[in-house]
């Protein structure tokens, strides 16, 4: 289901990644914080690659008050760029996605935030989702600089 939901296909991850990815997260239960930058070490280790959005996938899954990156969100909506291939990547990443909670949790207190919250909270009462996954779920219109949620 997980894979399912965070679109982690079998064309792009293998079951291979899939199952060292769990791992991962299985471990991380004994944990009592599991933060982005131990995070994003651990999946990188897992093939060699730069899976922000993962790492990020499986901090929220332990403290959904940490947003996800993802293309629509952290790309589209807010500009954010994943550092290119030059030195301190990691750490460059660290402090990106530092930045990036800032402008997520700005973003979220405004006003404009605020009302996609309620738009959400009224097509979904008492749904338990943080306000953070709320922001993440709807979809990005293009020339627009609102989500708007399906009908």
């Amino acid at each position: 289901m997980y894979r399912d939901f965070y679109a982690m296909s079998k064309r792009y991850y293998s079951d291979e990644f899939a199952e060292a990815y769990f791992e991962i997260m299985e471990k991380f239960k004994e944990e009592s914080e599991v933060s982005f930058p131990k995070t994003f070490e651990k999946v990188r280790t897992i093939q060699d690659t730069f899976e922000v959005s993962f790492a990020t996938k499986i901090v929220h899954t332990f403290n959904d008050s940490m947003p996800i990156w993802d293309r629509v969100v952290a790309v589209e909506h807010f500009g954010f760029r994943v550092p290119s291939y030059k030195v301190k990547r990691v750490e460059k990443m660290e402090a990106k996605y530092e930045e990036y909670i800032e402008t997520f949790y700005d973003y979220l207190k405004s006003e404009e935030g605020q009302m996609l919250i309620e738009m959400f909270d009224e097509k979904f009462p008492n749904s338990g989702i943080s306000d953070v996954k709320k922001l993440a779920f709807p979809r990005h219109q293009k020339n627009k600089n609102l989500w708007m949620y399906r009908k």
